[in-house]
């Protein structure tokens, strides 16, 4: 069998080059951490002044850490996306090349067992 460096190669993979994206996530990523700065320092600097309404910063709080977390998640897996260029065409010459037919570019059919079921009974 010829080795992996010879065969054709199936699907080739692609990076997208996608600088605009980046710099909008960045800039979200920013706002989101200048959110979170400013609802920490407010609760530090109010400290027990107006107790009926810490609990709602503090609410308010979790819950936008809770979003900047996944949000990160999410852009993690869009940060280095790519595309995966397929070449069926290549997949005869592939096969030929693997049994030593050079002159053979159809694949063989694919045997498939039919039951009949006899409903008369």
């Amino acid at each position: 069998m010829a080795s992996t460096k010879t065969m054709l190669q199936l699907q080739e993979r692609v990076r997208l080059s996608r600088t605009a994206w980046k710099l909008a996530d960045l800039a979200v990523l920013f706002l989101l951490l200048a959110l979170l700065a400013r609802r920490a320092s407010s609760l530090v600097a109010a400290g027990c002044a107006a107790p009926a309404c810490t609990w709602c910063w503090v609410a308010a709080l979790i819950c936008e850490a809770w979003f900047t977390v996944v949000w990160l998640i999410n852009i993690n897996a869009k940060w280095n996306p790519v595309r995966f260029d397929t070449h069926p065409e290549r997949l005869a010459q592939r096969y030929a090349k693997w049994w030593l037919v050079s002159s053979y570019t159809r694949l063989p059919g694919k045997r498939t067992l039919v039951r009949r079921i006899n409903h008369s009974t």
